[in-house]
This record gives C-alpha cells, structure tokens and sequence, in this order.
C-alpha cells in the first residue's frame, strides 16, 4: 500500500488493522511498512483522547504532509480503538 501510495501521489490509506492485539499487530506492521501515523489505543486511552481528538491529530498528520507537497500517505488504525475510548464503553 505505502509503494502504491507513493507511485499515485493523491491517495490516502486509512488501514484497519484486525486482531485480538490489534495495537500490539498495528505496531508490528508500522515497523515493517513506515506508515505516516500508527495510532496506538492504550495510548489513546492513557491520554484521554476522544474520537474527534484522535481525528484532529490525523487531519493535522495530512494538513502537514500537503503542505510540504506530500498529498498521500497511510494511517494504521487498530480494530478495538473505539473500545479503549471511554466515550465509546
């Protein structure tokens, strides 16, 4: 995905990534793949962050990365996010 979207320069991959550790597999495929963002959920949880939070940090990642003429990238999102949320439990 990353080499594909590179190779485009316009698209934007929001990967969801299944599992029962699924931060703990998010964290393993964004050793492997160098995604622009990995969110992790524990940190999430640990921060207190909230869905429109988490959704700001992203808007920021891609804000930046258009502003240095980067119009693509890939973000790694874990299956259980939304369940280390507390507005979500």
């Amino acid at each position: 995905m990353l080499t594909d979207s590179a190779s485009a320069v316009k698209y934007w991959y929001f990967i969801r990534v299944m599992g029962k550790e699924s931060s703990h597999l998010a964290l393993e495929c964004a050793l492997k793949t160098s995604p622009n963002m990995v969110i992790v959920a524990e940190e999430c949880s640990d921060r207190r962050e909230t869905i429109s939070d988490i959704i700001d940090h992203i808007c920021d990642v891609i804000c930046e990365r258009s502003n240095q003429g980067n119009n693509y990238g890939c973000v790694l999102i874990p299956e259980g996010l939304l369940s280390h949320l507390s507005a979500f439990d």
